[in-house]
């Protein structure tokens, strides 16, 4: 039994970081493509 709860959590856990690091890779794509087209836009202009 406690070992089935310690798998249990250590899966619950690493699917929390991944669902993390996704989020982060997200935001970080989402700001480098905003800077992107900020620095279009200003050539725009």
């Amino acid at each position: 039994m406690e070992e089935e709860m310690e798998e249990t959590f250590t899966s619950i856990k690493t699917c929390m970081e991944e669902k993390t690091y996704k989020k982060l890779q997200q935001t970080s794509e989402q700001q480098a493509l905003e800077k992107h087209q900020i620095l279009s836009f200003g050539r725009y202009v």
